[in-house]
């Protein structure tokens, strides 16, 4: 059988590129991590019932990180036994991604992979876009550290920066596998500042930086996910499970806690004494909307890291409300409930640790 992904037939031993799409990095490059992460690829791929494959490979192209995401979703539901029909049509039209059939019951699954920090990602999609240009002039045996890098839009001249970086950068080979060379230059739109170490391991690699500040929006985005998804499964005649993605560099479970449940508070005296100690239920689970009725999703299945490199095992938060019963399967994961009466998040450990081994995800040593 002929592979989604083929192996090149040209030797490319880079890296993805800055901008680049990681599909157009696999169909070319033939380094140890792009044969493994074609290799995660085309297995995965090939386990998914095939009337969905196809949509899945366009989709993978369109918008990568949502459509990887209903990837793993979708590996895992089947890892756990379920047998899958995707975007099953319902009485009101709706299509939700997954119908996970158990052998004791079935259950409507909707993925979202929330956008989390967008304004910092625009940032650093901007600066994606001056880091490939700096590539483009890398002179050879360096590898490249930028500090700071000027503020300037997708649509803005970048004639100015290209000049400047081709002439900072025309510099003869490394002397020393010590050497290295800071570069400081101020233009119109803002500052460059590059450091060049010596690297003689091959071409360099990409270049890196800057850092980024993370904004905390995670806990916001993750109840709106559960607020605009409710609709889509509304009308379901089987219980449903919100599947969401978090992201390692911005999101951990404490931020699934708050978000889904509360938080707990401490009310300080003017001795800064503490003197209470209560549980706020502010999160998405927890509104006082609906109190007397079925929730819409019994819970919510969390998937706190998703990649290549690692796809965590999910932790399953139930909702206080739900009076369904989902497949025994779901209860191999770890399971968080809230404890109105003790007024508490109550957690039980997974009793399946190997879940998610039959994804085969990439070594990161690779």
């Amino acid at each position: 059988m002929i592979p989604w992904l083929p192996e090149p037939s040209v030797e490319d031993q880079t890296y993805a590129k800055h901008g680049e799409h990681t599909l157009d990095w696999l169909y070319r490059s033939t380094n140890p991590r792009a044969v493994e992460c074609r290799r995660f690829l085309n297995e995965n791929v090939a386990a998914l019932p095939e009337s969905f494959q196809g949509n899945l490979k366009r989709e993978l192209r369109n918008r990568w990180a949502s459509a990887f995401f209903e990837l793993v979703v979708a590996r895992t539901l089947q890892e756990m036994g379920a047998t899958l029909a995707v975007e099953e049509l319902l009485s009101d039209g709706k299509r939700p991604d997954f119908t996970a059939a158990f052998p004791d019951g079935i259950v409507i699954v909707e993925a979202n992979a929330p956008i989390i920090n967008r304004a910092m990602k625009e940032e650093m999609r901007k600066k994606e876009e001056l880091l490939a240009i700096v590539d483009s002039y890398k002179p050879v045996g360096w590898h490249i550290v930028a500090y700071r890098l000027p503020n300037i839009g997708h649509a803005e001249s970048k004639k100015e920066f290209k000049k400047v970086i081709k002439e900072i950068l025309s510099v003869s080979p490394p002397l020393s596998n010590d050497q290295s060379i800071e570069v400081k230059r101020e233009i119109d739109s803002g500052v460059i500042d590059l450091c060049l170490y010596a690297d003689n391991s091959g071409d360099g690699g990409p270049s890196s930086g800057p850092i980024y500040t993370v904004c905390g929006d995670a806990q916001e985005k993750i109840r709106y996910a559960v607020k605009n998804k409710r609709r889509q499964v509304r009308n379901a005649q089987y219980p449903a499970v919100l599947a969401i993605q978090g992201e390692e560099m911005f999101t951990d479970p404490e931020d699934f806690d708050r978000a889904l449940f509360g938080d707990t508070m401490e009310k300080f005296d003017e001795y800064h004494r503490l003197v209470e100690t209560r549980f706020k239920e502010s999160g998405a689970l927890l509104s006082n909307s609906g109190r007397d009725q079925e929730p819409t999703f019994a819970a919510v299945l969390v998937f706190p890291t998703v990649g290549f490199a690692r796809c965590s095992a999910p932790i399953l938060y139930w909702h206080p409300r739900a009076t369904t019963t989902l497949p025994a399967s779901f209860h191999v994961v770890e399971q968080r409930r809230y404890n109105r009466e003790a007024c508490e998040i109550q957690s039980t450990a997974a009793s399946n640790s190997n879940l998610m081994d039959g994804l085969h995800c990439v070594n990161p040593a690779i």
